[in-house]
Order: structure tokens, then C-alpha cells, then sequence
């Protein structure tokens, strides 16, 4: 990922009671980050940092603008890092932000993937925006939100769920293949090498126990198998 940013001093702290909470947002939707800002610039006791719709400018703007809570969510565009390796990194560069992931996909196992990767909270757009401001305020208290029934990210054994056992990055990697991407694609989008996502891929399929990508279309299409964890957002 490059050489490790700097962290302004204003963000190595939560909000003071008194501060307006300032937020900023990563998504590659136009209306969501909109949205968000107009809701943001009309509620007291919030602060707009500003938006990115990538990763290269999100980072511009955390080293220069000061925000308390990062508003992300967890599926950008096919070329953009994103997910639960998204959400390890910032965790990795910007320590002291809070992340919250809002999200068109509500799956339980969307939401033990991201609090393993290190996320304080999980919110699903299907909520719409007025929890919003809610769940931001109790995060920016050093709370965290997850759904009812989510169990501690230290009780999870199997991250991945259901019966197939699959890990994190195999998640990533099928959830791609599902958007059309090949392997070439997938590896530059998370900067691994062609031969890792391959592997990752073919051990995604042994533990669905299906042989190839054609197997792999039909068992998703069957309206058997409802993986929450695939579900295309």
C-alpha cells in the first residue's frame, strides 16, 4: 500500500462533548454521499469533513482535513480496494477514527467480517438515513454498533459461517468472480499476485464443493443458496 501516512494530531482523539463530530465518507454512489452531506450540513452538533468516491482521494483528504468518524462503504467499484482488506488498512493507517461501514448488503456475515477486520459499527442503507446520525454520535463516544445477536468479535470462530468455512480474503475473491472479474483483475484491485487470488479462489471452490467458475454460477443461482455473505449489493 506505500509508505505509512501520517496522522494528523486533531484525529488521535474522539470528539469532546462539546465538538461537533466530524464526519467523512468513502462511496462511489454520487446520491449516497449527497445525501449524507445535506444531512450532515443540516444537524447541529455535526461537522461535514468532506467525501471520496476512492481510496487515492479519501487519503488526500485525511492527511490534510481532520474527521472523527469515516462513513464507508463495503463495495466500491471493481478497480478500488475494498471490503474487509479496505477496512484493515484504514484501521492500520488512521488508528484513531472511528469507522462505521454503511452498506447495501444485509448479511450478518458481512457484518462478523468487517468488526473482525476492525470496524466499531455496521449499518445497513436498507435502514435509510435516520439512524445515521445516531449510530455516528454513539461511535464518536468510543461505543460500537452492530447488529442484535452479533457476537463478540473475539467469540467468532468462523468468520466466514455457514458450513463452508470460508476465510475473509476467499469471500473477497468470490464476490469479485461474481461481478465478472478474472483473477488478473481481482489480484490488482487488492494488490496480491495473480497466483495467491487463484489459490484463494480454487480453495473458495473446495469448500463449496464445486469444481469451476461454471459450477460456481449455477450453485449461486440456484434459489436454494441464499449466501448472505456473496449477495452482490
Amino acid at each position: 500500500m506505500g509508505a505509512a501516512l501520517s496522522v494528523p494530531r486533531a484525529m488521535a482523539r474522539l470528539a469532546p462533548a462539546f465538538e461537533d463530530i466530524r464526519i467523512a465518507v468513502l462511496d462511489d454512489h454520487v446520491v449516497v454521499r449527497y445525501g449524507i452531506e445535506l444531512l450532515i450540513g443540516h444537524s447541529p452538533g455535526y461537522g461535514w469533513t468532506g467525501a471520496a468516491s476512492t481510496l487515492a482521494e479519501l487519503l488526500r483528504l485525511l492527511i490534510s482535513c481532520p474527521c472523527h468518524v469515516l462513513v464507508l462503504d463495503y463495495q466500491l467499484s471493481p478497480d478500488e480496494i475494498d471490503g474487509w482488506s479496505l477496512v484493515r488498512y484504514l484501521r492500520s493507517r488512521f488508528p484513531h477514527i472511528r469507522i462505521l461501514v454503511y452498506t447495501s448488503y444485509d448479511s450478518i456475515k458481512i457484518a462478523s467480517i468487517v468488526r473482525r477486520a476492525g470496524a466499531h459499527g455496521f449499518l445497513s442503507k436498507s435502514a435509510g438515513l435516520d439512524p445515521l446520525l445516531d449510530t455516528i454520535r454513539q461511535l464518536a463516544a468510543g461505543e460500537t454498533v452492530y447488529p442484535a445477536g452479533l457476537p463478540e468479535a473475539a467469540a467468532m470462530p468462523d468468520l466466514a459461517g455457514e458450513q463452508p468455512g470460508l476465510s475473509p480474503r476467499e469471500i473477497e475473491v468470490l464476490r469479485c468472480s461474481l461481478q465478472g472479474m478474472n483473477v488478473t483483475s481481482i489480484a490488482a484491485k487488492f494488490c496480491r499476485s495473480v497466483k495467491t487470488i487463484s489459490a484463494q479462489k480454487q480453495a473458495g471452490y473446495r469448500k463449496l464443493g464445486v469444481r469451476n467458475d461454471h459450477d460456481f454460477l449455477m450453485m449461486y443461482a440456484d434459489a436454494r443458496f441464499e449466501p448472505g455473505w456473496l449477495r452482490l449489493g
